[in-house]
């Protein structure tokens, strides 16, 4: 700090709750950006720990289909386009003729390489559902560890 500026006194600023900020946000998210966004890096979670919480338990069913981006995208813009052309003509398209989001599955986002589960392996209950588990034919007992001097190896995976 600068010696001529010791005495200075810095306004009090009342926090405000991230819910207030991010209205349409569910209480899910807000709790992972709470987590994330943490002041002290003592208390701040890794991404590791991050991938636990429950805003990602949707992630981690099996099957799991979301609306294509892409498709979602363009049906929002039929659907802004219909509303507007509504309003000024009087005449409407029926909503049979918008053709809705197609869904897809989603890629597996479970297939952790060792390294990773070997960074905190107390988070691999968390972070691999029972399903996947058995998929894998994973037994926790017989999971061996990169110790540290492996994990900083970049040639290993």
């Amino acid at each position: 700090m600068n010696p001529n500026y010791m005495e200075h006194k810095f306004p009090s600023i009342k926090p405000i709750p991230l819910n207030k900020i991010f209205k349409d946000i569910s209480q899910d998210c807000t709790d992972l950006l709470q987590l994330i966004l943490n002041y002290s890096p003592i208390l701040r979670i890794s991404a590791i720990e991050a991938m636990t919480v429950p805003f990602f338990d949707e992630l981690r069913q099996q099957n799991v289909k979301l609306p294509d981006s892409r498709g979602l995208y363009r049906y929002q813009q039929q659907l802004q386009l219909q509303s507007s052309s509504t309003g000024s003509s009087g005449t409407s398209t029926t909503n049979s003729q918008l053709q809705p989001p197609q869904t897809k599955y989603i890629p597996d986002m479970l297939d952790f390489s060792k390294r990773e589960l070997s960074v905190d392996p107390s988070l691999i209950p968390k972070l691999l559902p029972e399903w996947k588990i058995n998929e894998l034919n994973f037994n926790l007992n017989d999971f061996i560890l990169y110790n540290q001097n492996e994990l900083m190896n970049p040639l290993l995976n």
